[in-house]
């Protein structure tokens, strides 16, 4: 900030009345001299930081990449990396935020904006969508199976232990529905 700036906004910050402003200048120009005289800056405008490329920071580029090609909105790619890096998300995670992506991005949103990548990643908005992970039928294992042994997995967490046995519940009665119908 140069001196005239500096001047004008402790006018701005004080507002003399305007038969003061004069005593005003001067108290801002020796606030000035007495800050300069104690090494508070040099007169010259600050350097931007250098720019830092997030995204080739990032550890798990794979999961990024299946998070940011799931989210709907394509806005602040660096920035969502930086987020995405400051959670060091394990595997799991990785699955429920990309499942958590993918329920966000089929959402209406009625009219409101969509959070960019970024702030939804730092909100941690993944945690309030309630998404399921399971692992696909491809891999010869079906959902109930699946479901069955994250109940076992879960033990111990009475919250999880719920989720999970609404699930193989539903699961069940949907089963049971299919088998009705052949």
């Amino acid at each position: 900030m140069n001196k005239r700036d500096f001047i004008q906004r402790v006018l701005i910050r004080t507002c003399p009345p305007e038969a003061k402003i004069d005593k005003g200048i001067v108290y801002a120009e020796h606030l000035w001299s007495r800050l300069d005289a104690a090494g508070y800056g040099n007169g010259e405008k600050g350097k931007p930081k250098d720019y830092v490329d997030n995204y080739e920071l990032v550890k798990d580029k794979d999961g990024f990449d299946k998070f940011w090609n799931t989210f709907g909105v394509k806005k602040g790619k660096t920035g969502a990396a930086k987020r995405w890096n400051q959670i060091n998300p394990d595997q799991e995670l990785v699955k429920k935020i990309i499942a958590a992506a993918r329920k966000e991005n089929e959402s209406e949103h009625n009219g409101s904006s969509r959070k960019w990548p970024e702030g939804w990643l730092h909100e941690r908005r993944y945690e309030d969508i309630d998404v399921t992970v399971t692992q696909s039928r491809t891999h010869g294992d079906n959902g109930l199976q699946n479901a069955r042994r994250m109940l076992e997995l879960s033990k111990g967490n009475e919250k999880m232990t719920e989720v999970w046995q609404k699930e193989i519940d539903k699961l069940s009665s949907a089963g049971k529905a299919t088998e009705d119908n052949h």
